[in-house]
């Protein structure tokens, strides 16, 4: 039944430059399905040239002659107004608008002039934004519009000698991509095609006999569909078309480098890291900015930066034009610390910068100019410094606007400044940088620029015009070693102030982006250095690339319709079916649709629009297998991961024949080391296919199967002998030979890191007995994959003879194919073999070698394998060199028979050529591999080789009811007496002797008796290590009669328990059934070391699993992709949509099962079901509130809600919706907004509404919990932003707060009033702490005081009464006593009251409190340590020779070394033996004392060491005081662990002491 036919009744489309080629053929479809058509184009030439009505005049007539409606239109497209008054006048609505008008003005940079650029700008940028600006309100209006922007392979990938045209296609992009978020809401959709067909313009690049099948026809179906009303979804998207292809394309980003963002963040430090910048092994397909708040939440996780070498610029010129303020400002400085000269360039003040720089020593000059005079700018260059070589392309303004509200004034003025004034600067320094040779440019766009954002339609044209011009110039500028970049940064500056919050614009710092640019304008970039795109921000930088998808190919000489389009839709979409590929210039762009140049109808096998054209047969039996085969084809496989080193590769090349002096292929170091381009087919031995073999053909047995043929492509260069790949395997056809079946399976090998395909593989296997279902009797041509060569009737080129070795095969199979049949000679003797054979690929890698020694690297190979040889026999290969093929057969020179025939190897071409036969040269080739079925990789083994295509057999007929278990029924877990008391004495053991292993502990109580086990363990654990008793109070607690009590606070993980011998019965059967293809001795013993733990022990014997080649071989049939997963547990089953789990016989291991197993599925579940329901509420209260016009504008974000989902603050009364509540929430909390989004006052958001003046009201709260509590929405996010406004109102409300180091739990730390003690309290106290003596001492006094001085005391008293009252510093000294005297007596243990938390830990250290608790105990050591060694070093020697140390403890002072050495102990000089005693003093003093004739050495004097020892020690002290303190740290907190370990407490006075006492003796 044929599609119903798209249809565009009543609608108006305006269609510009639609005179000729793409143009008119649009407005001559859109007219035969019947919509009214605005023709305009103003008939000039496609320079842009001349004017005249014709042309439009032409289509209209022709459109009407056909019974359609047209108008002609004659504007300029800059008269935007004026077009689209004409569809509004004649039709009263627009409903669609194609920007296609379009001009050319090619011609190289160096010779571009101002009005080439302008001219191209004008048509292409200005008039677009005029037209679609026109049209919009009429979209808006109506709810409806559609658009498509026209940009090109030269906008996408940039193109030689078209600068400006690639800037205006690009620019496109951003703009259109800005809209279609704008627009969406309206139901406006708009997108961009990059279209190849015949035109004026295109006329003049492309041959006749390609635009002859280049017709603008291929183009209009996909603008038909993506026009039509029936598209509701496809927008801001960007498609490729021609000649018969149609394809999408999309932004891909790199997981990119990520380093820690402060001081160490240096160019160095990131050309270290730079292989992650292009690291796609993890890509993302963004639509927006990068989360560079997580980034940098990250980032600032890292250790610091490795340093390295620096990176320097000296001699440098460097020109940063708004080069005064935020980045621009940072790469001058960094450019100068690094040994630039800079140009400062600035409409503004560049001054300042430039005294900065001279201030700290380098050199610069300012340029205050606007970027657009960028002739005047460069001249300042050059009159300071004669030279110019780096340039930084900053300068840029912001006039963000919806696009509704925007005018001209706003778009000219971003797009002057950012796109012309970049193009302004690099032209004129162009001819500086070509006669140097040398240059680096960084041109600046933006994320917005890459992929839209609302309100700035202006500024997204510019910027991703700035791509398309910098990809263009790196074209230019290559072969000059002149390397243009483009950078996307995120950072905070004067311009982002107006769209960032002030936290987050101190956080993004600039200074976190400048390394990147630096590095860029070096020349240690690794390659490609040039044309490339960076996202940079936060400590993180990244790659941005097109992805393209395989798309859709049609017969070229079938009319191509809309619907045969959207019947293919999906597949013009689809990503992920393995065709994608990364396209990175204008030839990658159009080399599919030149591909599809041969697809023709007529041909059998052709493509057509849904699939094969085929020829109608008659319906056989076979119709089941083809339907299979079929299905086959279609099926994706997921991907397996290959990864090998160099040691891989070496033992590969060792395994098809390398000698140990080939260095190339057996030493890592060798210069030219490499993998032989046939190791190609290794990544796709284990590749698991989405199909099995055995059911695409009838009879199939793995004893029939030869391997027929194999080919190998290598698709990159050079090889790399070390990487990570994933193969994705595919069903390339099934042939019916009648008696044979062919299954023809082929492999893409692609390095995970960088998407690269490397290698492709296609592998015919041949079955016997498998034909006859009725399918296709022959293959299809695929070129060099299916062609078979001839050998020329003429003696041979080159002929290598290479015997194998009898380990031959031994080797080989290391590689990866361990086929039992070449090694067991019994298995052999199974397939028909009297001993194990070689393995075809190896002497196919063999022959392969001998091609590569002879003529070079060749890009593909084919052989088809033609008989067996045996390890030892010698292979004689013989090579014919036909133009660049080399054609080849293999021979066994013992037999004299063929084992490789048919075979050829297409050589590189030039690169080839530029490695010379002798050698062998080290270029890597990539390769796509299907795995071959081969019998060797079906087996588990030799006993029961059919055992993997047997089928099921009636075991189900008797098969027993299992019971499952219940959680409510089931979940008490009976416990045996003796394993009870066993494990409370486990527990109390645990908590005595914390530092000791469990495992241990259960060691000694499984070896003492029932009785006192307890004591016996802790006397045993006592005297072998006293140091696990953790002080008296808690041995106290082991005591018999309190071994039944409960006790709550012994923590014991379940795992570190003694088990059952129940649980260890079930743990093992269970462990059995799951891992069946390990030995039960591997379990067991993995049980053993896991104390019989099943969540311990699955973990390891997953790892183990893994390991296995009987597991890999078994995926190839049984499709399996991985390790068996929780929804895959045999324990697990599964009926309708309920889970259950077998009950295993051990109530423990039930529960403990069902914890691991069903809960997570079954939370799971009910979580998703609950944000469904939800997501439908939602979308049902949302269509009707759109039904009836209900529908409320986001005020920041633009989009329209329904009322439920708004939020309404409490002053401008401005509506936010929930996912922008949501966001302002998750920024302040996780981000840099903070300050800015919360009203402490009122505990709640802040109003975030865009205002043109500011608003002060807030969100209430309700609402805010409700936006975040709801199902979808952030439940700890709520929890978590009460938490910290909680803890905020606390610290601004200036309590003293004693907080849990711990966790966020915080208590007052107040200090009660005073209470005086009574007379006999104090007495009580004095007493308590005096000896006798000095109580008696008090009592005397006390009587001569009450006796004597009982007035003068009292008056005392009052006085101090009166001061107190009277003057309040008396008061805080007071008072402050009273606090110091409460803290003491409080102590420092510090108890937390969160129940989540509860720890004990120390007020002054933060750490855990255990008794007894020792205050900074690593630090005491440390301090300790410190003091020893000086004191050590103070008094000893050391000889110099021999170093070795020692201390002087009687005898004269000259010291004589083992080694020999003489040295004097006093002064440390060497004595030598002709100096001898003359050394020391020789002078009488019979009085003793210092000599005062000589000053030389004492020979028995002996130094003040105890002096020598206090110095050092004072100084020690001294110096560990100032590491300690100048860490950086809280100073407080070094305070006090100074204090805790010398033991003095710093007071602010000398009375401080008494008047504590005082108050601590009569406060009670």
């Amino acid at each position: 039944m044929a599609a119903q036919q798209l249809r565009y009744d009543g609608q108006t489309v305006v269609v510009t430059g639609a005179g000729g080629g793409l143009g008119k053929a649009y407005a001559s479809f859109f007219a035969s399905r019947g919509a009214n058509v605005v023709v305009n184009d103003l008939g000039g030439s496609f320079k842009g040239e001349g004017g005249g009505s014709a042309a439009a005049d032409k289509v209209v007539e022709e459109i009407r002659a056909a019974g359609g409606n047209a108008v002609a239109n004659y504007d300029d497209v800059v008269n935007g107004e004026a077009i689209i008054a004409t569809a509004i006048k004649n039709y009263g609505r627009i409903d669609v608008l194609i920007n296609n008008a379009g001009i050319l003005r090619d011609i190289s940079f160096k010779n571009m002039k101002d009005q080439d650029w302008d001219l191209i700008m004008k048509v292409h940028v200005v008039g677009a934004y005029k037209c679609a600006r026109a049209a919009w309100p009429y979209f808006r209006k109506q709810k409806y519009g559609r658009l498509i922007s026209t940009a090109s392979a030269a906008g996408l990938f940039g193109s030689f000698g078209q600068c400006n045209y690639s800037a205006a296609k690009l620019s496109q992009v951003g703009f259109t991509e800005t809209l279609a978020k704008e627009g969406l809401k309206y139901n406006i959709l708009c997108n961009v095609i990059a279209p190849i067909a015949a035109s004026r313009m295109t006329a003049t690049v492309m041959p006749p006999e390609v635009l002859d099948v280049l017709k603008p026809e291929w183009v209009v179906p996909l603008v038909a569909v993506l026009a039509h009303p029936s598209n509701e979804s496809e927008t801001g998207s960007i498609f490729e078309c021609g000649g018969g292809h149609m394809a999408k394309l999309r932004w891909e980003r790199a997981k990119g480098a990520l380093l820690r963002a402060d001081d160490s963040f240096t160019p160095a430090a990131l050309l270290k890291k730079w292989d992650g910048v292009s690291d796609f092994s993890e890509p993302e397909y963004p639509t927006g900015v990068a989360d560079f708040m997580g980034l940098l939440e990250q980032a600032q996780k890292l250790p610091p930066n490795p340093p390295a070498q620096e990176i320097r610029f000296d001699g440098k010129v460097v020109l940063i034009t708004g080069g005064g303020a935020g980045l621009g400002r940072i790469y001058c400085l960094q450019f100068a610390k690094y040994g630039a000269k800079v140009v400062v360039n600035d409409l503004m003040d560049c001054d300042t910068v430039v005294n900065e720089i001279k201030k700290m020593g380098g050199e610069a000059v300012g340029v205050k100019a606007s970027a657009e005079d960028g002739d005047k700018v460069v001249q300042a260059a050059i009159d300071a410094y004669g030279r110019i070589d780096i340039i930084v392309n900053n300068a840029g303004i912001l006039r963000d606007k919806a696009f509704t509200n925007m005018d001209d004034k706003q778009f000219h003025q971003v797009l002057d400044v950012h796109l012309r004034g970049t193009y302004k600067v690099s032209k004129a320094a162009w001819p500086y940088m070509l006669k140097q040779k040398y240059g680096r440019i960084v041109n600046t766009t933006s994320t917005s620029g890459i992929y839209g954002n609302f309100g700035q339609a202006n500024y997204a044209a510019a910027k991703c015009g700035i791509l398309g011009f910098s990809r263009a110039l790196a074209r230019e500028g290559a072969k000059y070693n002149i390397f243009v970049n483009t950078i996307a940064p995120n950072a905070g500056t004067a311009m982002t102030k107006t769209i960032m919050p002030e936290e987050m614009v101190q956080a993004f710092k600039p200074d976190y982006v400048a390394p990147a640019v630096l590095l860029l304008c070096s020349d240690n970039v690794p390659q490609p250095a040039t044309g490339r795109l960076f996202e940079i921000g936060s400590g993180w930088v990244g790659e941005t690339r097109w992805q393209r998808s395989g798309g859709a190919q049609f017969p070229i000489d079938v009319t191509l319709t809309p619907e045969a389009v959207k019947g293919v839709w999906e597949k013009v979409l689809d990503f992920d079916d393995g065709r994608a590929d990364h396209p990175e210039d204008a030839a990658a762009g159009t080399e599919k649709i030149m591909a599809n140049m041969e697809n023709r109808g007529s041909k059998k096998g052709a493509q057509g629009a849904y699939g094969l054209v085929e020829e109608e047969g008659k319906q056989d039996d076979g119709a089941e297998y083809r339907t299979r085969i079929e299905e086959a084809k279609k099926a994706k496989a997921e991907g397996t991961d290959f990864a090998y080193d160099e040691r891989d590769s070496i033992l590969y090349n060792l395994g098809v024949g390398a000698k140990r002096t080939d260095l190339p292929l057996v030493f890592e170091n060798d210069d030219k080391f490499q993998v032989l381009p046939t190791f190609g087919v290794i990544p796709t031995f284990n590749a698991v296919a989405p199909f099995s073999m055995s059911e695409l053909v009838p009879n199939f047995s793995p004893m029939m199967l030869l391997h027929g043929e194999q080919y190998l492509e290598i698709r990159s260069f050079p090889i790399p002998t070390e990487a990570l790949t994933t193969s994705y395997p595919r069903l390339v056809e099934v042939v019916d030979k009648g008696n044979a079946g062919i299954i023809v399976t082929g492999s893409t090998t692609v390095d995970k890191k960088s998407g690269r395909e490397l290698f492709y593989n296609e592998s015919t296997v041949f079955i016997r007995g498998a034909g006859g279902f009725g399918g296709a009797k022959k293959g299809g041509d695929r070129g060099a994959a299916t062609k078979v060569y001839k050998t020329p009737s003429r003696a041979p080129d080159a002929v290598v003879e290479e015997k194998t070795t009898e380990e031959q095969a031994a080797i080989y199979r290391l590689s990866g194919d361990r086929n039992p049949l070449h090694i067991d000679p019994e298995f052999s003797k199974v397939g028909g073999f009297a001993t194990p054979i070689l393995h075809g690929l190896c002497f196919f890698g063999i022959a392969g070698k001998a091609v590569v020694q002879q003529f070079g690297m060749f890009k593909n190979i084919k052989v088809r394998f033609a008989g067996v040889v045996l390890p030892g026999q010698t292979l004689v290969t013989e090579m014919w060199k036909e133009d660049n093929v080399v054609v080849f057969q293999t021979k066994v020179k013992e037999t004299g028979k063929l084992c490789i025939a048919g075979a050829g190897a297409e050589l590189v071409g030039e690169i080839g050529r530029r490695y010379p036969a002798s050698g062998l040269a080290r270029i890597a080739i990539t390769m796509d591999y299907v795995p071959v079925s081969k019998s060797g990789r079906l087996w588990d083994g030799k006993m029961d080789i059919f055992k993997a295509f047997r089928k099921g057999s009636a075991a189900g007929a008797g098969e027993s009811v299992t019971a499952l278990y219940d959680p409510t029924l089931h979940r008490d877990v009976p416990t045996e007496p003796d394993l009870q008391d066993l494990n409370v004495a486990l527990a109390i053991l645990v908590e005595i002797f914390p530092d000791a292993e469990p495992e241990t502990l259960r060691a000694m109580l499984s070896s003492v008796s029932e009785s006192s086990r307890v004591e016996i363990v802790t006397e045993q654990m006592l005297k072998n290590d006293a140091k696990k008793m953790r002080g008296s109070k808690v041995l106290q607690k082991v005591r018999p009669a309190e071994k039944s009590v409960k006790r709550s606070k012994i923590v014991l993980a379940t795992e570190e328990t003694f088990r059952s011998d129940v649980y260890k019965k079930a743990v093992k059967q269970v462990l059995y059934q799951e891992f069946r293809s390990l030995s039960h001795s591997s379990i067991k013993a993995v049980l053993a070391e896991q104390n019989y733990s099943y969540t311990g022990s699955r973990p390891v014997l997953q790892q183990l699993v893994a390991k296995s080649w009987r597991f890999s071989l078994s995926n190839i049939w049984s499709r399996q992709t991985s390790l068996s997963i929780e929804q895959d547990h045999p324990s697990i089953t599964r009926l309708s949509n309920t889970v259950g789990m077998k009950r295993t016989g051990s109530a423990e291991l039930d529960q403990e099962l069902h914890d691991l197993l069903v809960v997570p599925i079954l939370q799971q579940r009910r979580h998703d079901q609950l944000t469904a329901d939800h997501q439908l509420a939602s979308q049902l209260n949302e269509a009707d509130a759109r039904e009836a016009e209900a529908l409320f504008d986001c005020e920041c974000c633009y989009g329209s809600v329904a009322f439920e989902q708004l939020a309404i603050c409490d002053d401008g009364c401005h509506t936010l919706c929930f996912d922008c509540v949501r966001r302002s929430a998750h920024e302040a909390l996780y981000g840099q907004g903070w300050a800015q989004a919360i009203d402490l006052s009122k505990s709640t958001l802040r109003c975030f509404a865009p205002a043109s003046e500011i608003c002060h009201g807030t969100l209430p709260n309700s609402t805010v919990r409700r936006a975040l509590s709801e199902p979808g929405g952030e439940e700890d996010v709520w929890n978590q932003l009460q938490t910290r406004m909680t803890g905020e109102a606390l610290v601004k409300s200036g309590l003293l707060l004693q907080r849990c180091p711990c966790c966020s739990y915080a208590e007052v730390d107040e200090t009660p009033p005073v209470r005086l003690r009574n007379a006999r309290g104090i007495w009580r106290h004095i007493v308590t702490r005096c000896s006798a003596t000095v109580q008696v001492n008090i009592l005397v006094f006390s009587l001569l005081a009450l006796a004597c001085f009982t007035v003068p005391l009292m008056t005392i008293v009052g006085f101090l009464w009166i001061l107190s009252n009277i003057f309040p510093l008396t008061s805080v000294v007071l008072s402050t006593s009273w606090s110091r005297v409460n803290k003491q007596r409080r102590g420092l243990k510090f108890k937390c009251a969160n129940p989540a938390c509860s720890k004990t830990t120390c007020i002054r250290c933060t750490a855990s409190w255990r008794d007894p608790h020792i205050c900074f105990e690593s630090e005491r050591t440390s301090l300790r340590t410190t003091i020893e060694s000086s004191a050590t070093a103070a008094v000893k020697r050391t000889c110099p020779r021999c170093l070795l140390s020692f201390v002087k403890s009687s005898g004269c002072n000259k010291l004589v070394c083992n080694c020999g050495y003489i040295m004097c102990y006093i002064c440390r000089q060497e004595i030598t033996s002709k100096e001898g005693y003359r050394h020391f003093c020789q002078h009488f003093r019979p009085s003793g004392g210092r000599c005062s004739e000589c000053e030389r050495c004492e020979l028995y004097g002996d130094e003040d060491e105890e002096a020598a020892i206090r110095n050092a020690v004072h100084a020690a002290e001294k110096a560990w005081r100032d590491k300690e303190g100048g860490r950086g740290g809280d100073e407080r907190a070094t305070q006090l662990m100074v204090e805790a370990l010398i033991g003095q407490t710093k007071r602010d006075g000398w009375y401080e002491g008494l008047l504590d006492a005082v108050v601590d003796a009569i406060a009670a």
